[in-house]
C-alpha cells in the first residue's frame, strides 16, 4: 500500500511539489487548460512574428527572416511559418534538451564538400534504409533465379536475371554515397526476352515477369528517396540551406522562450512543462542524476513501467534518473507492445522499446 503508483506526468508533478524551490517555480501555479494553452500558444506566435518584422523594417536581420517568409508561406497570411513552428516545437519537446537538438539539426547542414557527405549524421540511416530494400530485392531476385532453373521454367529470362543479380550484388557491396550514385545512375531496367515456348510453365513465367517488376520499382524508389540528384548538387543544396535553417531553428527557440514568459506571467504550465521540470530537478546539464535522483533512486527498491512503447526520450531519462542504474544495478521492468503505439502524435517514440530488444 505504499508504493508509488502513478501515470508518468502525476510522478512529475510530485517530484516538483517537492523540489519546487530548485527550478524558482512558484507553488501555487497550476497546469493550464487546453483552451489557455491554445490562446497563450497564439498569443506568443504573434509576438514572436510580429518582433522578427519589426527587427526586419530596422535592417536587424538582413532579410534572413524575410528569406523565410519568401520560401515557406504561400499567400499573404503567415499560417504556413506559425504551422512549421509550432510543429518542430512540439517535436523538440520530446527531446530531453530542446536547444540541443535543435543545434544538433542545424549542425546537420556542416557539410563543406562532396566528400563530407560521407559523414553526414543522416548517411547512415539512408545507407541502413538502402540495404534493407537491396536486400529484399536480392532475395527476390534469388526466387526468380530457382524458378527459371526449374525444369519448366522461363530459362530464356535467365540472361537478364543474372544482370539483376549482378547489379544488385555491386549495389549492396557499394558502400560510399559517390559510387552507389553512377550505379543507380546506369542502372538498366532492361527487357524479359519474348522468345515463346510451349514447354515453359506460363505460372512460373508469370511469377519471374512480377518479380522483375518489383525489383524495378525497389531500386526506382532508392534513386527517387535518395539518388535523385548529382552528389555535387546535392552538397551544394545542404549548404545552401544552412542558413534557413539557422533561422528557423532561431525562431523555435526564441518562440519557446516567449510563450514560456506568458505561462510564467498566467502562472500556468502545460504537461511538456511538467516533464521538462522534473528532468531539470532530477539530471543535470549532462544528463546525470542529481542528488535529488539519487535519493529517489535510494528509495525505490523497483521501477515498473507499464504501456512502454508510448514513453518519449524525456520521460526515459527521467525514469532511469531514478533507478540504482547509476550504481551498475538494474531494476527496471518495461511492459508494452510496439504494435500497440497510438500516442505517435503526442510524439511517443515505439523505437526506444524496440531498440531494446
Amino acid at each position: 500500500h505504499h508504493a508509488n503508483i502513478s501515470t508518468i506526468h502525476a510522478f512529475c508533478t510530485k517530484i516538483i511539489k517537492n523540489h519546487f524551490d530548485k527550478i524558482d517555480l512558484d507553488p501555487s501555479s497550476r497546469v493550464a487548460k487546453t483552451g489557455e494553452i491554445d490562446l497563450l500558444r497564439k498569443e506568443a506566435m504573434d509576438e514572436l512574428l510580429e518582433n522578427y518584422y519589426k527587427m526586419e523594417t530596422e535592417g536587424e536581420l538582413n532579410g534572413s527572416f524575410l528569406d523565410i517568409v519568401e520560401k515557406f508561406s504561400s499567400g499573404k497570411k503567415d499560417k504556413e511559418i506559425e504551422d512549421m513552428i509550432f510543429k518542430i516545437y512540439d517535436f523538440s519537446m520530446s527531446y530531453p534538451f530542446p536547444n540541443k537538438w535543435l543545434d544538433k539539426c542545424e549542425n546537420a547542414y556542416n557539410c563543406g564538400s562532396v566528400e563530407e557527405l560521407e559523414n553526414m549524421p543522416w548517411m547512415s540511416d539512408l545507407k541502413e534504409d538502402r540495404a534493407n530494400l537491396l536486400n529484399y530485392a536480392a532475395s527476390l531476385i534469388d526466387k526468380a533465379m530457382e524458378m527459371i532453373k526449374e525444369p519448366d521454367g522461363p530459362y530464356m529470362y535467365a540472361e537478364l536475371i543474372e544482370e539483376y543479380q549482378s547489379n544488385i550484388q555491386k549495389l549492396i557491396l557499394c558502400k560510399d554515397y559517390v559510387s552507389a550514385y553512377d550505379l543507380l545512375k546506369n542502372f538498366n531496367a532492361g527487357r524479359l526476352s519474348s522468345k515463346k515456348d510451349e514447354a515453359v510453365s506460363p505460372y512460373l513465367r508469370e511469377k519471374v515477369k512480377e518479380i522483375k517488376e518489383e525489383c524495378v520499382k525497389i531500386i526506382k524508389l532508392i534513386k527517387e528517396k535518395y539518388y535523385f540528384q548529382k552528389p555535387e548538387i546535392l552538397q551544394k543544396d545542404i549548404v545552401n540551406m544552412k542558413d534557413n535553417i539557422h533561422t528557423i531553428t532561431t525562431l523555435v527557440k526564441d518562440f519557446r522562450k516567449v510563450f514560456s514568459e506568458k505561462k510564467k506571467e498566467k502562472n500556468v504550465y502545460d504537461f511538456s512543462d511538467l516533464e521538462h521540470m522534473a528532468l531539470e530537478i532530477l539530471v543535470d546539464e549532462e544528463g546525470f542524476p542529481t542528488v535529488a535522483a539519487k535519493e529517489y533512486a535510494d528509495y525505490f527498491e523497483e521501477i515498473m513501467i507499464d504501456e512502454y512503447q508510448d514513453s518519449n526520450y524525456v520521460q526515459e531519462i527521467l525514469l532511469n534518473s531514478v533507478s540504482k542504474r547509476y550504481k551498475g544495478i538494474e531494476n527496471v521492468f518495461m511492459v508494452g507492445d510496439a504494435k500497440q503505439s497510438i500516442y505517435r502524435f503526442r510524439l511517443a517514440r515505439p523505437e526506444i522499446f524496440t531498440n531494446k530488444y
